[in-house]
């Protein structure tokens, strides 16, 4: 096989069908790619609307076992030499974007994964245009006009190349910033990694909702990432510098940017022991 969609659905009830609707409507021949949706026991039963395509492998699992391990359960029936992850509530604009992705994918052995432009519908503005990380593990979605490298996906809808051997997000996140982890990861083997706006996808997601629990794997997570490949005494260091300084820096600069977190403060100090927790794992 050489494309393996992945798609991870919880109560996608609203959104799943046109996420597998935009799939099947690619102009790629439809023996060359395959389709796995894993659903984490939706209360919504929207796992009964996925069952309708032929097209689609459906796993049901018996459990919400999370976004990430849903991904990884799905990642692990697949056999494709390209897996391109796609959130359930994106979709791909064009039906040529498979096509795009992939020719530009074939054309350097060396980019181990690709990144469209991913646009809120609506507004048609720019959710994701490219990905930076700034010390001390401060992720950023730009909006960059030209073909360039950079450091993360933007794995709402983005392929990764099987041959690079890391292909499986790391569990101990929970959820975000999964896809800047395993980047790190492609990025340490050597691989590049490509943003190409010349294929577009929708996300269809709030672009003025925050959420709680959003904020607090952003906060929890950024410290892990940094210091994954860290030896004990360089997390000490670390944490001794994120804890005076980067981790109010970052939490002031979060809540600058949209005043309305301040009422999550709590789950942000939470955010903050668990994160210490997580990083001495």
């Amino acid at each position: 096989m050489e494309v393996s969609f992945i798609i991870a659905n919880y109560n996608g009830k609203k959104v799943i069908e046109q996420c597998i609707e935009s799939i099947l409507k690619q102009d790629y021949p439809k023996n060359k790619y395959e389709i796995i949706v894993t659903d984490n026991n939706s209360p919504d039963e929207s796992w009964k609307l996925v069952q309708k395509y032929k097209k689609v492998r459906l796993i049901r699992n018996k459990k919400d076992y999370g976004f990430i391990k849903s991904n990884n359960i799905a990642t692990r029936a697949s056999s494709g030499e390209f897996l391109v992850f796609m959130n359930n509530d994106a979709t791909l604009a064009e039906k040529d974007w498979l096509k795009k992705m992939i020719t530009r994918l074939k054309k350097d052995k060396t980019i181990g994964g690709i990144s469209c432009k991913i646009l809120y519908p609506k507004s048609k503005k720019v959710w994701y245009g490219g990905g930076k990380i700034y010390f001390p593990g401060f992720a950023r979605h730009l909006d960059l006009k030209k073909e360039a490298y950079i450091d993360y996906l933007g794995l709402a809808a983005g392929i990764i190349r099987r041959e690079t051997g890391e292909i499986y997000f790391d569990e101990n996140l929970g959820m975000y910033g999964e896809d800047s982890e395993l980047c790190k990861r492609i990025r340490k083997k050597g691989f590049k990694l490509l943003y190409y706006p010349e294929a577009i996808a929708y996300h269809y997601i709030s672009e003025s909702k925050i959420s709680e629990n959003e904020e607090y794997y952003i906060q929890r997570n950024r410290g892990y990432y940094y210091t994954k490949f860290y030896g004990p005494l360089g997390k000490v260091f670390y944490l001794t510098g994120d804890i005076l300084f980067f981790f109010p820096l970052f939490a002031i600069y979060r809540i600058m940017r949209n005043p309305k977190r301040i009422k999550f403060w709590k789950k942000i100090l939470k955010a903050r022991i668990d994160s210490i927790k997580l990083v001495l794992k």
